[in-house]
């Protein structure tokens, strides 16, 4: 059965079994009470099948609890993805993901920006702090010698993210983020049509 035809198939299915208002869910829950802004316990998220789940609406929700009152979590925030409980015999005929088809995801209870984050992580990807470190040069994570990077940073001269031998493009975030997923610097449109 080709891609196409199976997912007419699939949306069939799951239009009679669930019907057409159905909307998969992403919850989260306290384990204990919220005391003057402190959650007394950890925040658990979680998936409920959401496939377009973004990091734009996480940090949104994120943002409504803060205005609610919620002001520090004193556990852990724990995700749940066991509402689907999927083995690799159910992906028996379905395409493997890689950083080369970041279009190919398997379904997850909780999947965030379709996936595309998972890709890159599996092709080598590294999550940093969300500051500067490497941008300008100092911290654990600048570039070896002989690295040769792509960046959205808005400058940049010889040994300004680490050894001076490295070697650091600048690009725009959709260049980077396809140049991320392809593993050589890209024209984001090669991954658009």
């Amino acid at each position: 059965m080709l891609a196409s035809t199976a997912k007419i198939v699939t949306s069939l299915a799951a239009l009679d079994l669930l019907g057409p208002q159905y909307r998969w869910r992403t919850h989260a829950y306290a384990t204990g009470p919220v005391y003057l802004g402190r959650l007394q316990g950890d925040l658990i998220i979680a998936g409920g099948g959401n496939a377009r789940l973004s990091s734009a609406e996480l940090l949104g929700w994120m943002r409504r609890m803060r205005e609610q009152g919620l002001a520090e979590i004193g556990g852990d925030i724990l995700i749940d993805r066991s509402a689907f409980a999927l083995t690799d015999e159910d992906h028996r005929h379905t395409p493997v993901p890689g950083a080369g088809r970041p279009h190919h995801v398997w379904p997850g209870a909780l999947t965030l920006d379709e996936g595309v984050l998972q890709v890159l992580l599996e092709a080598g990807g590294e999550l940093l702090p969300n500051a500067c470190g490497a941008c300008a040069g100092y911290g654990a994570h600048t570039f070896a010698p002989d690295t040769t990077a792509i960046s959205t940073t808005a400058r940049n001269f010889t040994g300004r993210m680490g050894a001076a031998s490295s070697r650091v493009f600048l690009g725009s975030p959709y260049t980077v983020a396809a140049s991320a997923i392809t593993g050589r610097i890209a024209d984001p449109r090669e991954l658009m049509a």
